[in-house]
């Protein structure tokens, strides 16, 4: 083992490596009288009017004080020219601080959405929020199937009570206004419509527009322009949302939705890092799932039969031969020019133009006149009520007599 003085020489040698060997501080600078605050300088500079002494005590140790040689020449300092003030102020945010803040500080925007406080809104939810993150943090921080649990139990509390506090708040509402009929569809209005902007067409408004290009736009001109018009009222104060028709098939179960998240988190994994490895991890759990998804169809499938005709049930089985029938009224989605065409409106238009292709385009300014016609004109025709006959009409006999 290195004893203390073997310790002092490896220093006291790095020091002298480079040239710093000249120790000036000689009295005790700690209350138990070590000296443990050092001033070193090398031997050929002597930059110190005064040698170092111990001054006040902080704490346990005392400060070093000295005066310090100036070494170097103090320059002259240039006047200082009075600038204009918005001169001074132009220059130091489009040229020094402008490029200093954009070098280390860059400006960036950040939206925030100002939510307003629901009334629902309780401090349980807040506090069970607040527990939801933390776990949501550890989770993420560990990487553990016990905290994923964790995270999802308080994640589905949270979602439980903030239904129920907004269920219990609107039952009360609405049993307390149940005369105020207006108060009522406001609220209604308020949580089923998107809030849009003042829009910026009234009735007067369209009304002179209409009236001031009546005589100089055409029929279709006006028409586009009205059309235009309200369908950007309805984008903007009808809400839409694109639906899909999936529906929960019977044998897909838990085991198999949990399998089918596995697999889109490790094609989503694969297509952020492009790695080799993860792209092989997506395709063999991609190839469990269609292997899972096909046994349980078939098993499901042979189980319902299986029951259907052992208990004599022959509904059942054409039921589920019939839902295998995949006849689609609709038209067929068109390819043209490699680009599938699926919008209805579009389909018309092609199928339009296709069956017009067999007819002749006549030239209509060489249409021969055919003159007059030899045979005679028909009269006018009237509209009068049928004679009044005393005797009625036998229509029994009239009928007997045509089929004689």
């Amino acid at each position: 083992m290195r004893t203390l003085i073997d310790l002092l020489c490896i220093r006291r040698k790095a020091l002298d490596n480079i040239d710093l060997n000249l120790q000036h501080v000689t009295e005790p600078t700690h209350i138990h009288g070590h000296t443990l605050d050092l001033v070193i300088t090398s031997k050929i500079e002597d930059i110190f009017a005064s040698p170092p002494c111990a001054c006040r005590y902080f704490s346990d140790h005392a400060a070093v004080y000295c005066d310090a040689i100036r070494l170097c020449d103090r320059g002259n300092s240039d006047p200082i020219t009075p600038l204009d003030l918005d001169v001074l102020v132009e220059d130091y945010t489009t040229t020094l601080l402008s490029q200093v803040l954009d070098g280390h500080a860059p400006l960036k925007t950040k939206t925030v959405q100002a939510r307003p406080k629901v009334p629902w809104y309780t401090s349980e939810i807040a506090e069970a929020k607040r527990r939801r993150r933390k776990a949501e943090r550890k989770w993420r921080r560990t990487r553990l199937q016990e905290d994923l649990l964790a995270f999802k139990k308080l994640k589905n509390h949270v979602t439980y009570i903030s239904t129920r506090a907004k269920r219990a708040f609107y039952s009360d509402f609405v049993n307390d206004n149940i005369e105020d009929q207006g108060k009522l569809f406001r609220a209604t209005r308020s949580l089923l419509l998107p809030r849009h902007g003042q829009l910026n067409l009234s009735q007067r408004y369209w009304a002179d527009s209409f009236m001031e290009n009546l005589r100089e736009f055409s029929v279709d001109e006006m028409w586009d322009t009205f059309e235009r018009s309200i369908r950007s009222i309805m984008d903007a104060c009808i809400p839409h949302k694109m639906t899909s028709s999936r529906y929960n098939l019977p044998w897909f179960n838990r085991s198999l939705r949990r399998q089918s998240r596995a697999k889109q988190r490790l094609y989503n994994k694969a297509k952020r890092s492009q790695n080799p490895q993860h792209w092989s991890e997506f395709r063999d759990a991609r190839k469990r799932l269609h292997k899972n998804l096909k046994s349980a169809r078939e098993k499901y499938v042979y189980d319902y039969l299986g029951e259907s005709i052992k208990d004599n049930r022959p509904k059942h089985f054409w039921s589920f031969i019939k839902h295998l029938k995949k006849d689609d009224p609709c038209v067929a989605d068109f390819k043209v020019d490699g680009q599938i065409i699926s919008d209805s409106e579009t389909k018309s238009d092609l199928l339009n133009k296709q069956f017009s292709n067999v007819y002749t385009k006549e030239d209509l300014a060489r249409i021969p006149i055919v003159g007059h016609s030899p045979k005679p004109t028909i009269g006018s025709l009237h509209d009068c009520d049928p004679p009044r006959s005393n005797q009625a009409i036998n229509i029994t006999e009239a009928k007997q007599s045509k089929w004689a």
